[in-house]
């Protein structure tokens, strides 16, 4: 069973017995208490790193309807150094984030 499966699905093994079918429920039995998640190279992310991501934060199930997540979410990444498109990496994640994430944009302009 992959980790989306887990997230989506709830078929957890014993330790997670009491989580029900709902997915908010699950992340937090098995995240705790997180808060921040920094997702590195978000240029290489794939389809399925995606739709983790997705499920981990939360995308589109805060109650607060002025923040899309629930728990905050820094990516980096560069649209223009994608390498993994290979490996089912695609920039559109990237591309799309600062819409889909209510997300506020920082560049680096100089190293």
């Amino acid at each position: 069973m992959t980790t989306n499966e887990i997230f989506q699905e709830g078929d957890f093994d014993e330790e997670f017995e009491d989580a029900d079918n709902d997915t908010q429920a699950r992340r937090i039995q098995l995240l705790g208490k997180l808060e921040y998640i920094f997702v590195d190279e978000y240029q290489d992310v794939s389809e399925k790193e995606y739709r983790l991501i997705k499920s981990i934060v939360g995308l589109n199930q805060s109650e607060d309807e002025t923040r899309s997540v629930q728990i905050n979410l820094c990516a980096i990444g560069d649209d223009d150094q994608n390498i993994f498109e290979f490996n089912g990496a695609s920039t559109k994640y990237i591309l799309q984030f600062e819409q889909e994430y209510k997300a506020k944009r920082l560049l680096l302009t100089a190293n």
